[in-house]
């Protein structure tokens, strides 16, 4: 049974990187708040990091104007149904803005399993008003926010803005 599973916006070597295979399964599937079909929209290789549901948060850039994105209809699913009955510890979610459709379609899988979530933060300079929604949400549902610092370890962190204010972050 894995004890991590990781949704992504972008193919990712994350197994290869840290060599967990047995413990790891990587899933790179499509993940939000309803099943069915979606439109995903794909940037091109230096801008993959990008790819999302949402493109909106990039309206603003310089960047999208000559690199578009492609947009691919493929199947969305709810965590909540496609983890039902597995008892998963963690799940790492890095879905580009879209961590609150993701978390909201995990909910029933939250109140009876309880895993550790990791979730994206990025600075209020970046656009993060959907990851202080997501962070919001599971605070709502019992979780406490927490960060790893420089060092690698896991710290408590009430205040998510403010640490990364104070850490010029």
């Amino acid at each position: 049974m894995p004890i991590c599973q990781k949704y992504s916006t972008v193919n990712s070597c994350f197994h290869k990187i840290i060599n967990l295979k047995e413990i790891i399964e990587v899933n790179n599937k499509v993940v939000s708040n309803t099943q069915g079909e979606v439109s995903f929209y794909q940037f091109p290789a230096a801008y993959s990091e990008y790819s999302s549901l949402d493109i909106k948060q990039y309206k603003d850039t310089d960047w999208i104007k000559n690199n578009p994105p492609k947009a691919t209809i493929m199947h969305s699913i709810r965590l909540s149904q496609e983890q039902k009955g597995q008892d998963v510890d963690m799940i790492k979610v890095d879905v580009e803005g879209g961590e609150l459709e993701v978390l909201s379609g995990l909910s029933e899988y939250l109140i009876n399993y309880n895993p550790i979530i990791i979730i994206e933060y990025l600075s209020a300079d970046r656009n993060n008003q959907s990851h202080v929604l997501a962070a919001q949400y599971l605070v709502d549902r019992g979780y406490k926010s927490h960060i790893i610092d420089i060092k690698g370890e896991v710290k408590r962190c009430d205040n998510l803005m403010e640490y990364m204010k104070r850490e010029e972050m």
